[in-house]
């Protein structure tokens, strides 16, 4: 169970720790070009938004690059993944 209040968010287990995610989705290759992206957005978000709190990257792309993972395997704070789409479409009836 989760309860909100004006002081925080509490599972129960105590306070929650809130700190920021930045997703970079590319459409289809995760070119190493998306490093320097993300890691821009998180420079800017660690100096204008989070005080204390940890600023992470994620990287998601149809097909993550060796380049892209040469570069992340030194900086901690990204992480890679790789997404597969499957859908199903079915005809709906009117009536």
């Amino acid at each position: 169970m989760i309860s909100c209040s004006a002081q925080g968010i509490s599972t129960g287990e105590g306070k929650l720790n809130f700190n920021f995610v930045m997703f970079e989705l590319k459409l289809s290759r995760g070119a190493d070009k998306a490093m320097g992206q993300i890691s821009r957005y998180m420079g800017w978000i660690k100096q204008n938004m989070a005080k204390d709190e940890d600023v992470k990257g994620v990287i998601v792309a149809k097909k993550v690059d060796e380049k892209s993972k040469y570069a992340a395997s030194i900086i901690p704070d990204i992480s890679l993944f790789e997404y597969e789409l499957n859908f199903k479409i079915r005809e709906v009836g009117i009536k």
